[in-house]
């Protein structure tokens, strides 16, 4: 999937909720290729958005804010790996977290479209949406979220490029809708789930425009968030997977083509080993949450021997697809044990869906795995 004028690339300034808050990702869009035609950075793992238990952003006693978790921005730090793992006894909120890459003007008037939806390594979209009642014949309204009017006054300052970590220039925005997921939205991947947002703002200097015309059901179909082309768009398609020495975990993935697609998927879906360092505060953070006095980083080649997709009934690294417009497949993915592990190894690849014709990344998911005892 390519980048177009008509789809918001080329937007350099102006509100960003993409990837690390740090130099890393200023902000500009498109997000650069190296010469073998893979993005510098992934834009699948936005650490800048989650969903979050609705106690931890609004005391239900006081009705008041809670003021030194995600509401503060500097407590998103080193927190990257905080397991988006949801449940259904449990009331969420949306949250993010924003940050302004133009030096000259703030922002205000901030707005708001987000959804969460199964985990895929489908094009990032609302198509994939969980629906409110997945039973229902008639409702198919979908999971999503829209700002709150007290945060949408919030004003995001310009940042100073020598300091782009400064949580002072940052604002939470948090989603007016509370969700308590049911078990039929949640049968597929055990509560695992993944976000997309578009944010913008109105009437400020330097006004943006919504990206995304919202529909009377709460949802986008067959509009695209693409993250690589456009810095207010975001998505977390972060899976993290805490297995026992000598255990075997699955998830099952989708991939999908949004109905109003005029061509045809046809392509490869492919596992790709991701290189860690030790010591990295967000895999000490997993590894203390987890119940671990430390981790250590396995050589890729060993874990990977165990990490297969299925290709028609055959453990595989690489599955070749076509798919039809409105066409979903849920992928199989097996992660199991490899010789001489031990409790504390962690290890990390992406599930990469490409287009054939352009070798280009059409939708990837990340996950983490964390060797337990």
């Amino acid at each position: 999937m390519e980048c177009s004028p008509a789809g918001g690339s080329n937007t350099t300034k102006g509100l960003h909720i993409g990837l690390n808050v740090d130099a890393v990702d200023n902000g500009d869009r498109p997000i650069k290729k190296n010469p073998d035609g893979n993005f510098t950075y992934a834009f699948w793992v936005s650490p800048n958005m989650r969903l979050v238990p609705a106690n931890e952003v609004i005391d239900p006693a006081t009705g008041k804010e809670v003021p030194d978790k995600w509401l503060k921005a500097s407590y998103w730090n080193n927190k990257d790996l905080t397991t988006q793992q949801v449940d259904t006894a449990t009331d969420y909120r949306l949250v993010l977290r924003v940050r302004n890459t133009d030096v000259t003007s703030s922002r205000f008037n901030l707005k708001m479209e987000a959804c969460v939806s199964d985990l895929n390594a489908s094009a990032p979209g609302m198509d994939y949406a969980i629906l409110q009642d997945p039973d229902s014949t008639t409702n198919k309204k979908k999971v999503s979220f829209t700002l709150d009017l007290l945060h949408g006054n919030s004003e995001v300052p310009s940042y100073d490029p020598a300091n782009p970590d400064d949580p002072g220039k940052m604002a939470v925005l948090v989603g007016k809708e509370i969700w308590r997921p049911m078990a039929s939205q949640l049968k597929y991947n055990n509560g695992h789930v993944c976000l997309v947002a578009n944010v913008w703002d109105e009437g400020s200097s330097g006004s943006e425009q919504q990206l995304l015309a919202s529909e009377p059901d709460g949802g986008q179909s067959g509009a695209y968030i693409l993250p690589f082309c456009d810095r207010r768009h975001g998505q977390r398609n972060l899976n993290i997977v805490a297995r026992k020495v000598g255990a075997t975990e699955t998830r099952n993935v989708l991939v999908a083509v949004p109905a109003s697609d005029r061509c045809p998927l046809e392509g490869e879906v492919a596992l790709k080993a991701v290189e860690l360092q030790q010591d990295e505060p967000q895999l000490v953070g997993l590894a203390t949450r987890l119940g671990l006095n430390n981790h250590h980083c396995p050589p890729h080649k060993n874990p990977m021997e165990g990490v297969t997709i299925d290709d028609h009934g055959d453990p595989s690294h690489e599955l070749g697809i076509c798919l039809r417009p409105g066409q979903q497949l849920r992928v199989p993915l097996t992660v199991a044990p490899y010789d001489g592990e031990k409790p504390g190894d962690v290890y990390a690849f992406d599930m990469i869906t490409k287009e054939e014709s352009n070798n280009s990344v059409y939708g990837a998911a990340r996950f983490y795995v964390m060797v337990t005892a």
